[in-house]
């Protein structure tokens, strides 16, 4: 009897540790957003945030678009990577 729980429990184990990890893995998490209100500092911590100035709002950088649209943060007020910079320059 003995003999069973020591095989039985390493395997209970291990298929409850799996289960937990393939269900963190596909259930998106909205990391950027728990940083609202907090700071730039806080919230580009995580590249792939994006924090408005104008708002203080963290929120996952659009990566589907190359800048940011005007609806989720106007241009220069939008920061990521660093909080100092913009991230853009114009040229003559």
């Amino acid at each position: 009897m003995m003999k069973c729980l020591w095989i039985f429990l390493p395997a209970l184990l291990l298929v409850s540790g799996l289960a937990t990890v393939l269900a963190d893995e596909s259930t998106p998490e909205h990391v950027c957003e728990t940083k609202n209100g907090t700071s730039c500092e806080d919230c580009l911590r995580n590249v792939t945030c994006l924090w408005c100035i104008k708002t203080k709002l963290c929120v996952t950088y659009p990566v589907q678009t190359i800048l940011p649209p005007h609806s989720l943060c106007p241009l220069d007020d939008a920061r990521w990577g660093l909080c100092w910079s913009k991230k853009y320059t114009f040229t003559d």
